[in-house]
């Protein structure tokens, strides 16, 4: 991805462009997890410039660990989730590779 950003520019800039290569690999949707690494790592999707929705703002405590916790627990799901699609992605290029032997 690195070397789409630089392309033909000097390559010994590369350091230049490494922080907008990162973030595009952390918030796009890989195929093989169908989620974002963002996600995987902090249980969220990215609030990015330009995005329509702004954060919502809650001013009770006790609210906000309640719903940590439920997020804490979503992201457990989905890592499991997410666990069971990358052994089946795997089975199913293993098949592949079996076929074209």
């Amino acid at each position: 991805m690195l070397s789409k950003y630089v392309g033909d520019k000097v390559i010994s800039k590369w350091d230049e462009y490494i922080d907008r290569s990162l973030l595009a690999c952390r918030v796009r949707i890989h195929h093989s997890t169908g989620k974002t690494l963002f996600y995987m790592v902090y249980g969220i999707e990215p609030k990015l410039p330009g995005d329509k929705l702004r954060p919502l703002l809650n001013d009770s405590d006790e609210n906000d660990t309640q719903a940590r916790i439920q997020q804490i627990q979503q992201l457990d799901k989905q890592r499991a989730l997410v666990d069971q699609r990358l052994h089946s992605n795997a089975n199913k290029m293993k098949i592949y590779y079996d076929k074209h032997l």
